[in-house]
């Protein structure tokens, strides 16, 4: 007899009459799942539908006017066996949703305590969202683990392959009481019916559970696919990757936070004895993973302890910017309702401009990308390492002139003439300024993304009056001493799908985004500044330069461009030829040794050319979608 111990198993059986009866039967027999929970079971009252040998069930009936057509019906079948349960009728506030408090492990029932609930969202009846969403809040209060299964006929692209007002809803829900999408962490957009991803399983401990499967290969036959969240008693340790950390930042007291940060922070400096020690000690300041069981340095769990916590009492004006915020999700939540209905207006025929309007942006599953041999991926983190490993197809080979330009970039690096000794000197008495550092912290834009070490573009914000002088004793640190900690060298890369006519199983049809520490990208913005001084001096630089320099543009090219045309149109005895270049993954290609070479021919020496050197070299990174990240990867070539 096969048996699935440690499974919680969620069948929409879309009525349980006698045959699907009998089939549920069997597979209990067979399979014997600790915990199995049923949707749709549209079992009237008084009825032994939801009654199964060797299991305890706990069911509510259908919830209908006319018992001629009942829809709804909840039931949870335990094993007694494998699992101690009780109801809890004290947080299932309405129909639609029914919890049960288990252990799951019986030699140690205190650290194994689970609600358990199951739920049914009609789509016909949006309005019991607001029941079950306070069911959930009270659950979590308890301050027990939570596993919430069933149909929520929501849509959105954090598990589907499109959104719609439900699945924004039930997102929203889930950022801000930090639960996790069970179908998003191990098979997102992954069908569970015949169309879409409705059925869910959402925790707020994801660490509990080893595996999570769509069982489409079961006899179990309905419109619904059964599914299956695989738990572990022992709790093991999570991966410190698989989770991609979200903090809440929306109407917090951010000088509430800067007090915190002041007096957690008193004291910091910097150890100048060694230049190792120092970079474990910047490196430290990096934020660990939000799901590690490891605290973090004293340093992070400030962070973690002052914004990640609500202070009592919001001021008028944080209430006010909440509540439009509020004004504007609902109206959004409109607009899309609208946008549904339209689609199905055009009298009996389909608006397809409508329709179209529907279909997700560029976001794309990269579950199916194939690697260099077009074989398909097992599992997701194979299809990122697919994707990751294209870079390797961005090397350059060392042509005779291109190994004489890198012998002239390493004798640029380590040579010292007089004049960069005379520059070394000039450059150790020069210290990044905390009021340079503070405007740049002050001008920081919250709404970029972070990096691998998960530091929010709020914090360097919002607590710029503490941080400024502490970033520049380590700015100046890292800038003399040619040094960066792997987290400045690290990005997180971001794959966006090219758009349509692309084949979406190529690594090529995705634009990689690099998302690195929002803390080194502080710096560089305080190098351009210092760097532009020499290059002004070189005079090496094109006048018609007009890319990545202040208060200039490509757009003058084009004006350039348009000029020379019609200066040849007046004179009828000239003709001008035009070249346009659009060369493939150009960042990606940058020659590292070039650069540094260019880079010292235009007078760019001394510190200065060591901290470039040491900003382009030990660069890793993993790609990234949803909660999942590939696995890290070294790269010879590019630019961060």
């Amino acid at each position: 007899m096969m048996r699935s111990s440690n499974v919680i198993s969620s069948w929409n059986c879309n009525s349980l009459n006698i045959d699907k009866h009998a089939q549920l039967q069997c597979h209990l027999a067979q399979h014997q799942p600790t915990i199995i929970t049923l949707t749709e079971t549209k079992a009237t009252p008084n009825s032994n539908k939801t009654k199964f040998s060797n299991y305890i069930t706990y069911a509510t009936h259908a919830s209908s006017t006319d018992l001629s057509q009942p829809t709804g019906g909840l039931a949870i079948l335990c094993h007694p066996s494998l699992c101690s349960s009780q109801p809890r009728p004290d947080l299932s506030a309405s129909s639609s949703i029914l919890w049960v408090e288990t252990n799951l492990n019986h030699a140690a029932p205190s650290s194994s305590r689970l609600l358990l609930a199951v739920v049914y969202w009609r789509p016909t009846a949006p309005h019991l969202w607001q029941k079950i969403s306070q069911s959930i809040t009270n659950a979590i209060n308890t301050n027990i683990r939570i596993l919430v299964i069933g149909d929520f006929n929501a849509h959105h692209t954090d598990w589907c392959t499109s959104t719609d007002a439900y699945g924004s809803k039930l997102s929203e829900f889930c950022d801000n009481k930090n639960l996790v999408v069970l179908n998003t962490l191990f098979c997102p957009q992954q069908p569970t019916n015949r169309q879409s991803t409705i059925d869910l399983a959402i925790t707020n401990h994801p660490e509990l559970f080893t595996d999570f499967t769509v069982d489409n290969h079961h006899n179990l036959i309905s419109d619904h696919f059964p599914i299956s969240a695989h738990f572990s008693s022992s709790r093991p340790k999570p991966h410190p990757s698989q989770f991609h950390s979200k903090w809440d930042t929306e109407g917090k007291d951010w000088g509430w936070f800067e007090d915190v940060l002041r007096q957690k922070l008193r004291g910091w400096r910097i150890d100048e004895e060694g230049v190792g020690r120092s970079k474990e000690r910047n490196h430290s300041c990096s934020r660990k993973n939000s799901r590690e069981e490891e605290s973090g340095p004293e340093f992070v769990q400030s962070l973690e302890d002052s914004a990640g916590s609500r202070h009592e009492g919001a001021s008028p004006v944080q209430e006010a910017r909440n509540e439009w915020r509020r004004k504007i999700r609902e109206a959004r939540s409109k607009s899309w309702q609208e946008l549904c209905e339209s689609v199905g207006s055009g009298r009996g025929k389909l608006n397809w401009a409508a329709w179209r309007r529907t279909l997700p942006t560029d976001i794309s599953p990269t579950s199916n990308i194939t690697n260099e041999h077009g074989d398909l991926p097992n599992n997701n983190k194979e299809a990122l390492n697919n994707l990751a490993s294209l870079s390797d197809e961005t090397k350059l080979s060392d042509t005779k002139e291109e190994k004489e330009v890198k012998h002239d970039a390493r004798e640029g690096c380590a040579a010292h003439d007089e004049q960069d000794e005379q520059e070394d000197v000039k450059e150790q008495s020069y210290v990044f300024k905390w009021e340079e550092v503070l405007e740049v912290l002050q001008r920081t834009n919250t709404r970029k993304a972070m990096g691998p070490d998960q530091i929010s573009p709020h914090f360097l914000k919002y607590g710029c009056l503490v941080l400024a002088p502490i970033l520049a004793k380590l700015f100046t640190f890292s800038w003399r001493h040619g040094v960066l900690p792997q987290d400045w060298t690290s990005a997180n890369i971001h794959p966006i799908y090219k758009g349509k006519g692309k084949s979406k199983d190529n690594a090529s049809s995705f634009r990689p985004i690099s998302l690195t520490s929002v803390v080194v990208k502080t710096m560089e913005k305080l190098v351009v500044k210092r760097l532009w001084s020499r290059i002004a001096k070189s005079q090496l630089m094109s006048l018609h330069q007009s890319g990545f320099r202040h208060k200039r543009s490509t757009l003058e090219q084009i004006h350039i461009l348009l000029s020379s045309i019609q200066s040849a149109v007046r004179r009828t005895t000239t003709h001008i030829t035009a070249a346009f270049l659009d060369i493939t993954a150009a960042f990606d290609r940058c020659w590292r040794e070039g650069i540094l070479a260019k880079a010292y021919r235009m007078g760019i020496k001394g510190m200065a050319l060591r901290w470039i050197k040491a900003y382009l070299s030990n660069r890793r990174f993993r790609t990234m979608s949803l909660n999942e990240f590939s696995e890290w990867f070294t790269t010879h070539s590019g630019v961060p």
